[in-house]
């Protein structure tokens, strides 16, 4: 037998805390002393303390081989029967055990019976666990054995490489046998007992996520996933869709409008703002705070996005703007940003330069050709084409792209300059590079949700009122923000005074929103801009 981990003869134990594991035990008695004895040759100075929950297995050699293991490492194995309640049930009853029994347990790992952990596993997940009380926990990429085709028996899945919490509420990006802050149980979240046909750890990590808590990536954790014929996952996999509307339902908050688009601003930002050598990332361009990045940051991020498209979030629509005429965009049109920005999304052209002027209205100038403009919008495909040079960015003219003159009441913006496709994509063309390919290993892939199906699968159904016609307003509202929206019709009388209150309502504090409209319904802007 292995001789015990490093930890019982460490004089180090005392001072750095224990770390335990539960691991449920339900038929596989062949497979349980694997994943007993893995947990306890952990190569570590900390305690490790390991329970074994007996969720009412009718085999004998369940009890038997942890009793001999148990005498193989006294006062690091316990046991524990109790009737079946299936996984929710015996994961709480072995937490709950080690909170109780040595409450300066640091942390809790979750061990299916069926599964192992490489020897350095439970250190890696402690050092990515890290001491920021916000991460509650560290999920491991997926290492398969048994069934598996993978070189030497094993292939490995990411889930997540990057956390994400728009991720997570699209699929279960966390695998259970993951580690646990232990101070993430003292505000009760725990699994639900009721959840026993399957996704148990997907509604866990939900309700970690709604108690401020997140996940982060262990990269090389060790942990081994035996796959097998016929499993838990594989029945949860029958009543998919009503596990996933109760957990919905469930927690409504997390998949309410409000928090979709805090996400989406964080994660997923719609737009991408180049101004002079600073990208611009937002959903809602009116927020208080926006990422920003430089042109060389935003340069890797393309490539890892052309390496792995279904692994990262790329904006998108990309929008050339000289800094001098983002700054008063932002500034002294900051109220009419979200209407125009929302307009943009509407627009069926993938293309477009935008020209700002005097008066109230909004004009549809077609394809008539301009030399200068205020800013050029690109969709992200189009972009993502001339930035590897798969189109030609010679024929991307200002005078052959569809142009829009838009007006912002009382403001005076500079003058419009001349708009080079060709030049502005030239700085990032240069640095990207432009015909490598690039190796992945065979055994490793991304098996997360797809990054650039989450805006239309997850965010628009639920914050959009007509996905054809009315994206969502790109709004993002806070915590205890107050709101409030003003119509300004061309040539209404009472435009100098509702722009007067639309300025003493943002001195009080009130985000804004401004919607411009037409009064002619049968403008030719009127299925384009008009509200």
């Amino acid at each position: 037998m292995p001789a015990p981990s490093k930890h019982m003869d460490s004089t180090n134990s005392a001072i750095r805390p224990p770390i335990g594991v539960v691991i449920p035990a339900y038929g596989h008695p062949r497979f349980l002393g694997e994943a007993i004895i893995s947990a306890c040759t952990q190569e570590t100075e900390r305690a490790i303390y390991v329970v074994v929950v007996d969720d009412g297995c009718r085999f004998e050699e369940t009890a038997d081989t942890v009793h001999n293991l148990a005498q193989q490492y006294p006062g690091v194995v316990f046991y524990i029967r109790h009737k079946n309640t299936r996984l929710p049930g015996a994961r709480n009853k072995g937490v709950r055990f080690l909170l109780q029994t040595f409450p300066d347990i640091d942390a809790i790992f979750f061990l299916d019976a069926d599964n192992r952990l490489s020897p350095y596993s439970l250190e890696a997940y402690r050092t990515a666990l890290g001491d920021d009380p916000q991460i509650g926990w560290a999920y491991p990429d997926i290492s398969f054995f048994g069934l598996s085709w993978g070189r030497g028996g094993f292939d490995t899945r990411e889930t997540a490489p990057d956390y994400s919490v728009l991720k997570h509420l699209s699929g279960n990006i966390s695998e259970a046998g993951s580690l646990v802050r232990a101070s993430m149980f003292h505000p009760g979240v725990f699994y639900d007992e009721t959840m026993r046909s399957g996704f148990e750890d997907w509604d866990f990590w939900l309700g970690a996520l709604e108690a401020g808590f997140r996940g982060i990536r262990v990269k090389h954790a060790g942990f081994l996933y035996r796959r097998r014929a016929e499993s838990m996952l594989a029945e949860s996999r029958r009543e998919e869709e009503f596990l996933i509307a109760r957990m919905k339902a469930k927690y409504k908050k997390l998949f309410a409008p409000d928090h979709l688009m805090q996400v989406s601003q964080k994660e997923d930002p719609s737009f991408a703002v180049i101004s002079g050598d600073r990208v611009i990332l937002f959903t809602d361009p009116d927020a208080d705070q926006h990422q920003t990045m430089t042109l060389e940051q935003f340069t890797a991020l393309m490539v890892r996005c052309r390496i792995s498209p279904r692994e990262h979030f790329f904006p998108r629509h990309i929008v050339y703007c000289p800094a001098s005429t983002w700054d008063v965009l932002h500034t002294e049109a900051r109220c009419y940003l979200r209407w125009f920005f929302w307009h943009l999304l509407r627009a069926p052209s993938g293309s477009r330069a935008i020209t700002f002027h005097e008066g109230a209205g909004v004009e549809w100038l077609g394809v008539r050709a301009r030399e200068t403009a205020h800013l050029l919008i690109l969709d992200s495909p189009l972009f993502e084409r001339l930035a590897w040079r798969e189109a030609d960015c010679e024929t991307m003219q200002l005078g052959a792209l569809v142009h829009t003159m838009v007006s912002f009441p009382g403001v005076d913006l500079p003058a419009a300059q001349p708009i080079s496709v060709q030049h502005e994509m030239a700085a990032l063309t240069g640095a990207l590079p432009v015909g490598e390919t690039w190796l992945r290993h065979a055994d490793r892939r991304y098996a997360g949700p797809d990054a650039r199906a989450l805006h239309q699968n997850l965010v628009v159904p639920v914050c959009s009122a007509d996905e054809e016609y009315f994206p969502p307003v790109p709004w993002v509202k806070q915590d205890g923000e107050k709101w409030c929206a003003f119509v300004i019709v061309e040539g209404m009388a009472q435009r100098a005074q509702t722009l007067n209150r639309i300025s003493l309502m943002r001195g009080k504090g009130y985000k804004i929103l401004v919607i411009l409209e037409r009064n002619e319904v049968n403008s030719p802007t009127a299925n384009i801009f008009d509200v």
